[in-house]
């Protein structure tokens, strides 16, 4: 029997079976907590996990796979381990309420506490009347109910300027603009960016967010496949179309394979092709989508990234320190708030933009680009 080189899991078995190929994975206690992202079999294939969310990965469970007669099974990793014993109960309860303190993983037995070898949590708990033991077995650790989802700090990654997506930081025809309107001191660069939130292409790109995760919603019920790929992808050409030259239609699309890259590896990948021209707009609704972010945080957070970026670059072409841009940000949060709620209700094909300098501007982005921004 064949397999395909990409290997999605999807699932627990719901009937076992003796019958097919079963490729082993082994998993440490704080791996077996995560459902989604890229996995590789003890036999060296790439698995690419879907689960869903509910549920708990056991050593022993069966896991079915895109591909017929093809499961995967989890298997517990022997890890390095602190035992922890004491004929003192109380002793036991203190050092239960110190790793407690540290939120430290617990295994939990009558006279014995598991923990992660860890020399740090080791040097304090010489402190105690307890025997410690270095050893190497599995790990079932009592589930930790973290307070905020994690899915709610993925924005964080997306939005950072000193770490942008794919390693690029793009100026989008600052350069040039700056240089035929001579443009000197931040309170230009805050005049700039306003006008663009109010009349500039930025409105189009974030309100289509809205419009790519309901296509997204819909899909996901199966509802119009067809249909709703041909509007995906439509949408999306058009959004490319608004770019006024070669070089801002590239950036749009190096940065959002980067992106799509970066979600794959956590798991989601894109349901179409990618190879070709693609929006970021697209990029950004879907890793959202995926990790179930707030509709308003997924626009006010690509909108709040557009205005980092652009003050990173003004940063980079006049005399404007790092502090004097985080104020001009702070200043425009709640223009960028308002936009979010302006848009939401308004039809896309309604919403005008009318910065023309800055279009006529990255029309000759490429006579000024540099590679400062690429660094």
């Amino acid at each position: 029997m064949s397999i395909k080189k990409e290997i999605v899991v999807t699932d627990w078995i719901k009937k076992k079976t003796n019958e097919g190929i079963f490729l082993n994975l082994t998993l440490s206690a704080a791996q077996r907590r995560i459902f989604r992202g890229k996995r590789i079999s003890d036999c060296n294939k790439e698995l690419f996990l879907q689960l869903p969310r509910e549920g708990q990965l056991k050593d022993g469970d069966i896991l079915l796979t895109d591909q017929k007669k093809i499961f995967v099974r989890i298997i517990a990793e022997k890890e390095n381990l602190l035992e922890i014993t004491s004929e003192l109960d109380l002793e036991l309860i203190k050092v239960a309420y110190h790793l407690g303190n540290r939120h430290v993983e617990v295994e939990f037995y009558k006279k014995t506490l598991l923990i992660k070898s860890d020399y740090l949590i080791e040097a304090l708990l010489k402190n105690f009347e307890i025997n410690l033991l270095k050893t190497k077995k599995n790990f079932f650790p009592k589930k930790v109910h973290l307070i905020m989802n994690k899915n709610h700090l993925v924005k964080y990654l997306l939005i950072s300027p000193s770490l942008p997506v794919g390693g690029f930081c793009y100026s989008e025809g600052m350069e040039y603009y700056l240089k035929t309107k001579k443009l000197e001191n931040s309170e230009d660069i805050k005049e700039l960016i306003i006008n663009e939130l109010k009349i500039g292409q930025i409105r189009i790109d974030a309100k289509s967010l809205f419009n790519f995760v309901e296509i997204f919603e819909d899909l996901k019920q199966g509802n119009n496949l067809k249909i709703n790929k041909k509007k995906l992808l439509s949408l999306d050409k058009w959004l490319l179309s608004c770019r006024d030259s070669i070089e801002i239609r590239d950036q749009q699309t190096q940065m959002a394979k980067s992106l799509f890259e970066l979600t794959k590896e956590f798991g989601f990948k894109f349901p179409y092709e990618t190879n070709k021209s693609i929006s970021w707009s697209l990029a950004w609704s879907w890793v959202c989508f995926s990790f179930e972010i707030n509709k308003m945080e997924m626009v006010e957070n690509y909108i709040y990234a557009w205005t980092a970026n652009q003050l990173s670059a003004a940063i980079r072409l006049i005399p404007m320190g790092s502090i004097k841009a985080q104020t001009i940000q702070l200043e425009i949060m709640d223009l960028i708030s308002e936009l979010t709620k302006e848009i939401v209700d308004i039809n896309i094909n309604d919403i005008y933009v009318g910065n023309i300098g800055l279009s006529m501007a990255q029309q000759n982005h490429n006579e000024l680009y540099t590679k400062l921004f690429r660094n």
